[in-house]
């Protein structure tokens, strides 16, 4: 792992242009709790239903009773990147894992038209079963598996958001990048992590398939966001795409496991005369010597900021 960090902000006149500052930076989540829950070694997703809002659309909230012995989750459909992307279903039955959180999501109907690139973004909350009452685990895993194509012009990609760290096979076939939010919204500038599957077609759901797996550990936590896309690079018919998400963890035979050393509990930023004084504070540095805050004006070229 890289022993520096490097977060990248424009510098700007004003608080309005804030919102294009970008930081590769994994922040802490803080949010009002009333209860607590303990590690959880594996969380059951079944039973979805409609709790409010209109089947598929944006805002709708689907609830899964009792994922743990106290604990139900909220699955809320936050956005999607193209109005040709839809739910086909909130958790698919019937195949792959019962146990799992199973959307399937398809783009323009099941057939990409040409080149695209589309996901939809799911917010999911922990709260006390049957309340609106937020419950925050102590820890649990995510995996997803089988991010994998259709063995010719189709891939799947599946995005987390706030993880503690993640875990793949040290001869994955997945790709992974950093993803950036605003860092003055409202989430605090939460960033995650990409994880894109190779075309390649690998048979089943097969949790032994983990050169297409990668695990995310999460602690102290009562809400999270994911993605599940796809990315065609040409005219297919295969964009209507099922994800499984279990939520435990999995045996790798070489596991690489993979955790920022910088952990962000407050950002802001204040105008002083035609210039913006940046501040933040952090909890720990893990395993690094000192990370590194450059600035720019354009996006492009940084600088030093402090």
């Amino acid at each position: 792992m890289n022993p520096y960090l490097t977060m990248r902000a424009p510098l700007c006149a004003n608080l309005k242009k804030l919102a294009s500052i970008a930081a590769v930076l994994f922040l802490s989540l803080f949010v009002s709790i009333t209860a607590q829950a303990g590690k959880v070694p594996e969380l059951v997703w079944r039973n979805a239903v409609l709790e409010s809002g209109v089947e598929g659309a944006d805002g709708a909230i689907y609830r899964f009773p009792k994922v743990s012995s106290d604990v139900d989750a909220l699955v809320k459909i936050k956005k999607r990147s193209d109005p040709l992307v839809t739910l086909v279903t909130i958790d698919l039955t019937g195949q792959g894992w019962d146990k799992a959180w199973q959307p399937q999501v398809a783009y323009n109907g099941g057939y990409a038209p040409g080149a695209a690139d589309w996901y939809m973004e799911f917010e999911i909350t922990f709260v006390d079963k049957e309340t609106s009452i937020p419950s925050v685990v102590e820890e649990f895993q995510v995996t997803a598996l089988d991010i994998d194509g259709n063995g010719d012009k189709i891939r799947e990609y599946v995005s987390f958001y706030n993880q503690k760290s993640f875990l793949t096979e040290a001869s994955t076939l997945l790709g992974n990048t950093s993803l950036l939010d605003d860092i003055l919204g409202l989430l605090g500038g939460i960033v995650g992590r990409r994880f894109d599957g190779p075309t390649l077609n690998f048979l089943n759901i097969d949790t032994s398939g983990t050169a297409v797996m990668v695990t995310n550990t999460y602690e102290n936590n009562n809400k999270f966001k994911v993605r599940t896309g796809g990315v065609s690079t040409a005219a297919n018919g295969a964009s209507d795409r099922m994800y499984a998400l279990y939520f435990k963890s999995f045996d790798y035979t070489a596991p690489n496991e993979f955790a920022l050393p910088v952990s962000v509990i407050n950002w802001g930023a204040t105008t002083n005369n035609n210039n913006v004084d940046l501040r933040w504070s952090t909890t720990f540095e893990r395993n690094s010597s000192h990370f590194v805050i450059e600035k720019s004006t354009d996006g492009k070229h940084f600088t030093d900021a402090a």
